[in-house]
């Protein structure tokens, strides 16, 4: 679902199980506006949990203001519950059932509102906490969740203070929902680029990253001092108290993070279209293959799987043969991509590897290495040709 499209043109591709034994069917919907204004709206952005969520803003206004809208994926055929309509909305975040987003009634007010919405029971609470910033959501239950929060204090030429602070919000405590738990500091890397963001590795683990901007230069060093562009902070519960205990930093520049928590690894993505893996535990460089499915779907190979992988493998590329100006998107086992109103689902647990073939030819020159294949008979030369072959 790509951004800057007209949410009338959205399509949701998803893939059900019918029943035990039986093969899933990818099914191709586009979501229902009945009863929606959306004529000139346009997609800002789009997250997902158990609910899809799209902000929308109308191009044809010169106010940014802006309109989210969520439905359930088992019912992307009823017409979407309107979160918010035409507000100046920043930091968006969704996780399983609850959204988090930051509003104001013009674009530069402040301080701000924070809402939560739990989507299950269609239940909301608002607060007021300070200046504006980030949000991520972390872990979730059925009747509460906890938030880090981001804010910005001295913004220097090559960096910035950013305070981070985790809250829990409990919508059964109507007279106060939210509850402060910890907080901390730390001097991040920037340019010129966007402030510090916080990204969610699992319940306890959380990334902060300084993303880089078009026109920035990614291999330049910020001071001697080399402020940091990556941290992972963990949340830590103790008998008394909870605190966020930062377990690694690193001055790797990134365009994109992708966590790849079945490996414990963190795939960052470099302006020059390269990657590098870093190990989750330590921020120490992980010198392996990368393929783009993989960290985009959060998924990696085990090492049982790359010891059993013959030698000379030839792999279906999944991106072989997507027209030029595709729209592609990754998901946890497929990719899919469209162009104009036609979409193609690459199913990845469909695709199987094949042993590379050798020509009669390659044969014979690997053979020569080891014996006088002109003295083979013409009967020889195809006996070990086939062998080999």
């Amino acid at each position: 679902m790509p951004e800057n499209l007209f949410v009338k043109n959205v399509a949701v591709v998803s893939q059900w199980l019918p029943a035990p034994q039986k093969q899933p069917m990818w099914l191709l919907e586009k979501p229902c506006w009945n009863g929606v204004g959306v004529e000139h709206a346009k997609i800002i952005d789009t997250q997902q949990g158990e609910y899809l969520v799209i902000r929308a803003g109308d191009d044809k206004l010169s106010a940014k203001t802006m309109s989210l809208y969520a439905w359930h994926f088992a019912a992307l055929h009823r017409p979407p519950r309107v979160v918010a309509d035409n507000q100046f909305i920043a930091s968006l975040n969704v996780h399983q059932n609850w959204l988090i987003y930051q509003h104001s009634p013009s674009e530069d007010s402040e301080p701000p509102t924070v809402c939560v919405h739990d989507l299950n029971r269609n239940l909301s609470c608002s607060e007021t906490l300070g200046i504006s910033g980030y949000y991520c959501i972390m872990k979730a239950t059925n009747s509460s969740m906890d938030f880090i929060q981001l804010q910005y204090g001295a913004i220097r030429l090559d960096s910035v203070v950013v305070a981070y602070k985790l809250w829990q919000v409990s919508l059964n405590h109507a007279a106060a929902p939210f509850k402060y738990r910890a907080t901390g500091k730390r001097e991040m890397f920037r340019l010129r680029g966007a402030l510090a963001r916080a990204r969610r590795i699992d319940d306890s683990r959380f990334l902060l990253w300084a993303p880089l901007k078009n026109g920035e230069d990614e291999y330049d060093k910020p001071d001697p001092m080399e402020t940091p562009s990556l941290v992972l902070l963990q949340i830590s519960s103790g008998t008394l108290n909870v605190s966020l205990d930062e377990q690694w930093s690193s001055d790797v520049k990134a365009v994109g993070v992708w966590p790849i928590i079945s490996r414990n690894m963190l795939c960052v993505d470099h302006k020059d279209a390269t990657q590098t893996l870093l190990n989750l535990a330590d921020g120490s460089v992980v010198h392996r293959v990368l393929l783009r499915c993989w960290y985009y779907s959060g998924l990696y190979p085990l090492e049982s799987q790359w010891q059993s992988i013959p030698e000379d493998t030839e792999w279906d590329g999944p991106l072989t043969g997507v027209p030029g100006g595709a729209k592609v998107k990754e998901s946890l086992n497929a990719l899919v991509y469209g162009k104009g109103s036609r979409f193609t689902v690459i199913d990845y647990t469909g695709h199987s590897y094949r042993p590379k073939q050798k020509s009669p030819l390659a044969i014979e020159q690997l053979l020569a290495r080891y014996i006088d294949v002109g003295k083979l008979t013409g009967g020889q030369r195809l006996m070990l040709t086939s062998m080999f072959s």
